[in-house]
């Protein structure tokens, strides 16, 4: 939730400064940063697919979690330009 209202948030003072809708481009790196990202968040999924313990799934997911809030808490305290958030690589698309 606390990422979506960045997102929103970055959004909403994109339209208000009044800028042309172009957001500035990622670097091929920076883009891999964001796919790998948010393709982590889904591993929740895993241990219903396979033999992973739901412990150990549980005690990983928990680490993504915590690695996204660290990412989604320096953004919001670094308190990023919407120029800023667009090239940042860990957030929500």
């Amino acid at each position: 939730m606390l990422e979506l209202h960045s997102s929103v948030r970055f959004a909403r003072l994109h339209r208000a400064s009044g800028a042309a809708a172009e957001r500035p481009p990622l670097s091929g790196l920076g883009r891999a940063l964001l796919f790998t990202h948010n393709l982590v968040y889904w591993f929740f999924l895993i241990p219903f697919f396979t033999s992973m313990s739901y412990a150990t799934g549980f005690a990983v997911y928990s680490g993504v979690l915590f690695v996204r809030f660290l990412a989604n808490t320096w953004m919001n305290v670094r308190d990023f330009s919407w120029e800023q958030y667009y090239r940042y690589p860990l957030r929500i698309p």
